[in-house]
């Protein structure tokens, strides 16, 4: 049977355009026109074989680079798959859904470049938008303290190198949630009134604390702190901010028991003398804090 050469147009044109590359077609006085009519009067009959024509082009290498490199990334091992040209065009489409619902700046995901450059990291759209919101989405809705804190401690200053950061394929969701929970007792600590270290933030984020566990960690360790300034007659024990952030987030017994009995000798030294107030190395501090 003859294949009707106008009919295979009109479809394999459809076809052309599902994938943005409708310059590659015209209709001219009703006529079918352009490269694509070319490739038909030279025999090409199914999309599988326009497709490889289509490769030939340099409007679908360019357009679609990304499978040409991922192409070349399989044969060394380092992609698990080579897309299509609808796969890139479903991905663009899937990841720019999931930067808007995070909140990212249209800026980040205007060009389809973006999402090549996920596609070429071997990050699936459900691995990015997982990234997304364990890492920007989160430390999007922070406080100034923790934003800032997250910046000093891996250089993030400014949300593309924030979002960058949390798609760097190296880096394992545990990795950005250590990033996210370190930035969170650094800043939430420093709201509190204690200088956390950077040192301090990283090692305490080991443990897999929740947002509330981190406020609640810092706030009692900001309780503890002034037992930790001392007072006169108590140099012989040496409790420091450590032993703060060691009692409120780690809760560690030893450390808790330590502040407990400095508060004690203290009430109970408050109760002999009948005052109000201790005298500490940093100034006075009231007897009965926390």
């Amino acid at each position: 049977m003859a294949v009707d050469n106008e009919s295979l147009f009109n479809q394999l044109a459809g076809f052309l355009n599902s994938i943005g590359l409708s310059g590659l077609f015209q209709v001219v006085n009703g006529k079918p026109a352009g490269w694509l009519w070319d490739q038909i009067k030279k025999g090409v009959e199914t999309q599988d074989e326009l497709t490889f024509a289509l490769e030939q082009t340099p409007q679908f290498q360019s357009r679609f680079k990304v499978i040409f490199d991922m192409r070349a990334q399989a044969v060394n091992g380092q992609a698990t798959y080579v897309p299509t040209a609808q796969d890139v065009l479903n991905y663009e489409k899937e990841y720019a859904q999931t930067m808007v619902a995070a909140g990212v700046p249209s800026w980040f995901y205007d060009s389809y470049e973006d999402a090549h450059n996920a596609m070429r990291s071997n990050l699936s759209v459900t691995q990015v938008e997982e990234r997304v919101q364990r890492g920007f989405g989160i430390m999007q809705e922070m406080p100034v303290e923790v934003r800032s804190a997250f910046e000093e401690l891996y250089g993030a200053q400014a949300d593309g190198a924030l979002l960058a950061a949390v798609l760097d394929p190296e880096k394992t969701l545990a990795q950005i949630d250590r990033s996210v929970r370190a930035s969170q007792i650094a800043g939430f600590g420093r709201r509190a009134g204690l200088d956390v270290t950077a040192e301090q933030a990283q090692r305490y984020s080991q443990a897999p604390l929740s947002l509330e566990e981190v406020e609640r960690g810092v706030q009692q360790a900001a309780q503890f702190k002034p037992l930790t300034e001392e007072a006169i007659g108590e140099g012989a024990q040496d409790l420091t901010q450590e032993t703060a952030l060691a009692a409120g987030l780690a809760n560690q017994a030893v450390d808790q028991q330590l502040l407990e009995a400095r508060l004690t000798r203290r009430q109970l030294g408050q109760r002999t003398v009948g005052g109000g107030a201790i005298g500490t190395q940093g100034g006075i501090a009231g007897a009965a804090t926390i």
